[in-house]
C-alpha cells in the first residue's frame, strides 16, 4: 500500500505522517483509525529522530505500510543507534509518582506503543533497526481519542 522514505528529522516524520493520512484516506480508512496510526507513528519515529539518530542530522526512516481486511502491518527501519533492549518489553514502574527524568527507558511511550499494537517486535540486523507491528481494524475502531488512550494508560500503570 505504501513504502516511504523520509529524512530522519522532525520535519521529516511531520511529513511523513502527513503522507500517510492521506494515504489512509485515499484507501478510505476511517479518521479515528487515521488518529490511531498517527499517534503511534509519531512516537516511533520521533523516538528514531530523538534517539537513533541523536549525534546526527543526516539519517532516514523508511516506513511500509501493507493494509488487509484485518488491519494494517508496518515495518519501520533505520540505520542509527540501535534500540537499548528494554525499550520493546514491558516496564513496571510507578507512573504517577516517577520524576519525568527518573522514568526508565521505554517509559510512557512504549507504554503506549505496546497498548496499541500488536505482534510487536524490533530487531538489529545489518546495521538497521527494524520495528515491525500490526493495528488491528478492530481495536481502531473503538475510536479511543489521545486523551483517551492517555487516560487508560494513567489506570494501567496505577
Amino acid at each position: 500500500m505504501l513504502d516511504l522514505t523520509i529524512h530522519g528529522d522532525l520535519r521529516g516524520v511531520r511529513r511523513g505522517l502527513d503522507r500517510i493520512a492521506t494515504t489512509l484516506v485515499g484507501k478510505g480508512f476511517d479518521s479515528d483509525l487515521r488518529g490511531t496510526v498517527e499517534i503511534l507513528l509519531a512516537e516511533v519515529m520521533t523516538n528514531i529522530v530523538k534517539h537513533a539518530y541523536a549525534h546526527t542530522d543526516s539519517g532516514r526512516i523508511d516506513v511500509k505500510l501493507v493494509a488487509d481486511d484485518a488491519g494494517l502491518a508496518f515495518e519501520i527501519s533505520d540505520t542509527g543507534a540501535p534500540l537499548p533492549g528494554s525499550a520493546v518489553r514491558a516496564v513496571e514502574f510507578d507512573f504517577i509518582n516517577t520524576p519525568v527524568q527518573d522514568l526508565p527507558e521505554g517509559g510512557f511511550g512504549w507504554q503506549l506503543i505496546r497498548n496499541i499494537a500488536e505482534n510487536l517486535n524490533y530487531e538489529r540486523l545489518e546495521g538497521r533497526n527494524r520495528l515491525s507491528f500490526r493495528i488491528p481494524l478492530d481495536q481502531a475502531e473503538t475510536g479511543l481519542s489521545f486523551e483517551e488512550m492517555v487516560q487508560r494508560q494513567f489506570e494501567l500503570n496505577r
